[in-house]
């Protein structure tokens, strides 16, 4: 191989090693910091929390009514409210007949009086937003409410179905049956989805299994 083909070589191989270490920096300049991406989701928190209080206050006009805010943001039109404390007991059995839809009207799920919602009160992998709205709604009743997506499926969503950061709107109607009723039509959540679901929530609150 002459002079130059040797030089060709050196070159090229210099080159392949100047790729690969700008794709090192590159990955490096990926690397986000959990006190970033703390800031952006609670910069993403106070969008959609400017978002809520917009269609909130909308909805107040078209029903004549005010919202109620809950403390984790839910935004809720109800004849009634109560606390868990006065209304429901872990393991209660809460039934939902009604509609789960998206902020654009389309609906995930229909819940019929022959085939309704059930799930155990503060025992079940339904989102958080579900169970704090079957506690304001106590043992029976109906109504409304705006689930923020932190309530929800939080920023993976459920794909297909649905996306990141999905805004629920649920409207139902709730029986309660006391724990121990009917326990063997609903089964216990599984206990794999559970730690899958903490792991998800600890990720978007910038921890990771449970270490700051």
């Amino acid at each position: 191989m002459g002079r130059f083909g040797i030089t060709g070589l050196v070159i090229a191989f210099a080159s392949i090693l100047g790729c690969d270490g700008n794709k090192e920096s590159a990955v490096r300049t990926r690397i986000v910091s959990q006190e970033a991406l703390i800031q952006f989701n609670q910069k993403k928190l106070a969008e959609q929390t400017y978002l809520l209080d917009s269609i909130a206050q909308s909805w107040d006009e078209e029903f004549g009514r005010p919202n109620q805010i809950s403390p984790t943001g839910l935004r809720v039109w109800a004849d009634e409210t109560g606390t868990s404390e006065a209304c429901l007991l872990e393991g209660d059995t809460i039934e939902w007949i009604g509609v789960l839809s998206l902020l654009d009207s389309t609906v995930l799920y229909q819940w019929s009086p022959e085939n309704p919602l059930r799930f155990y009160w503060n025992r079940s992998d339904w989102p958080v937003g579900f169970h704090e709205l079957a506690a304001l709604l106590c043992d029976e009743g109906d109504g409304l409410a705006l689930i923020p997506s932190h309530q929800g499926w939080g920023l993976t969503g459920w794909p297909p179905l649905i996306p990141q950061d999905a805004v629920l709107v649920v409207e139902v109607e709730q029986s309660v049956r006391p724990m121990g009723s009917r326990r063997a039509e609903t089964p216990l959540p599984n206990p794999h989805r559970r730690r899958w679901n903490r792991l998800l929530d600890d990720f978007e609150t910038g921890e990771w299994f449970g270490i700051p």
